[in-house]
């Protein structure tokens, strides 16, 4: 539940949460329970408390992401490349570092979101927060999977830290000093799992 978790407050758009979500209220997978007058669609309000780890998971998601307009675009991203030394909004590679092939039937892959300027804000998007480029490796297979980074040299200079991990069973990042991470190592993820990392627009190509 917490790689769901990740991927609806990581992804653009409006993220829809159902009320019991983060405390894993799952009315026995019935996601149309109006009619059931009983404990599938009643609130066990001890949930919160049996799964308090779940809920501050989520609302460390949903700080992330109200402090981070990268997260909140209201327009279309129109893609790039970042090798030619621009940093694109969004941008997509495969586990070994090279850009995404649709067609290979791999089910794991890297996504890139490149922090908004100024400029780029239009009037419809919400600037609360600082924009942070953001790096997401997605581990969809069931087996672990080992990550190489993007080998764009714009990717790889940025300044890299841990905002989410969902291979940590205790997840309850951000701490008070964000984990740094070293892009010269592979990334090893087991099965089904997410990390995200976040890196300050102050350290991009070139700098």
């Amino acid at each position: 539940i917490r790689n769901m978790l990740s991927t609806l407050f990581l992804s653009q758009g409006v993220p829809m949460l159902v009320a019991g979500d983060e405390c894993h209220r799952t009315q026995q997978g019935n996601n149309n329970a109006y009619c059931q007058d009983n404990a599938i669609s009643w609130f066990d309000w001890n949930l919160p408390v049996v799964n308090a780890d779940l809920l501050e998971f989520t609302k460390t998601l949903i700080r992330l992401r109200r402090n981070n307009p990268t997260l909140r675009r209201r327009t279309f991203l129109q893609g790039g490349s970042s090798e030619c030394g621009v940093i694109p909004d969004v941008e997509w590679f495969s586990p070994d570092g090279s850009h995404v092939d649709w067609f290979s039937g791999e089910p794991s892959l890297i996504c890139f979101f490149g922090a908004p300027t100024v400029d780029q804000l239009t009037a419809e998007d919400d600037p609360a927060g600082t924009p942070q480029h953001v790096l997401l490796f997605c581990n969809a297979a069931t087996e672990a999977r080992q990550f190489l980074f993007p080998s764009s040299p714009v990717i790889l200079e940025m300044n890299w830290s841990i905002a989410v991990d969902t291979r940590q069973s205790h997840n309850t990042i951000p701490a008070a000093a964000p984990l740094k991470f070293e892009s010269s190592r592979p990334v090893m993820l087991p099965e089904r799992s997410l990390l995200c990392l976040m890196a300050p627009t102050t350290s991009t190509f070139g700098e």
